[in-house]
């Protein structure tokens, strides 16, 4: 991942009306200036990163999400939905955008196809981990925003606790 982590960054901020919902029932709509914000400082940190697109999302019931998808050969889409900013703390959202750059870095993704795996689950929060160390916060962070995403959640992801105790036992050094 170190070798992924050279250059310059690239951000991509397309200005698109996405008021219409779309056939998967959410609105997408750009992104709000504290997402944007913290997105900045999160990616200020790292030398070279890919281009994403970031966007924001407002669907049908108090979901709390995040969400990586790869639009394009070399361009990615990362959706915050609103309801995710108002639970998370800052240091808890970046460890969220870690664990879905690490699914960018560790190449997890397909245009247009959504891979998902607990292992790769796994991975993506170990590569949030590593990332919230080189940035010199807190990589327990990832825990309590996994909890909360798990609370606010219809869809209950059932990895989650698994990946809860797998986050604690690196933080505790097990």
């Amino acid at each position: 991942m170190g070798a992924a982590i050279v250059g310059l960054i690239f951000l991509v901020f397309l200005v698109v009306d996405f008021s219409t919902p779309r056939k998967d029932g959410f609105v997408y709509f750009p992104p709000s200036e504290e997402l944007v914000q913290a997105h900045q400082r999160f990616t200020s940190k790292f030398k070279s990163l890919p281009k994403v697109e970031l966007r924001m999302a407002h669907g049908t019931g108090a979901n709390a999400r995040v969400s990586v998808a790869q639009v394009s050969p070399r361009l990615y889409r990362l959706v915050v939905w609103e309801r995710t900013l108002e639970i998370m703390t800052e240091e808890e959202l970046f460890s969220i955008l870690g664990h879905e750059y690490s699914h960018i870095l560790n190449d997890d993704l397909e245009f247009k196809i959504t891979i998902y795996s607990v292992e790769k689950e796994l991975a993506a929060d170990t590569g949030s981990i590593k990332l919230m160390k080189q940035m010199g916060l807190n990589p327990c962070a990832l825990a309590s925003a996994l909890r909360k995403l798990q609370e606010n959640n219809e869809d209950r992801d059932p990895s989650i606790p698994e990946r809860i105790e797998a986050v604690l036992k690196h933080c505790q050094g097990v």
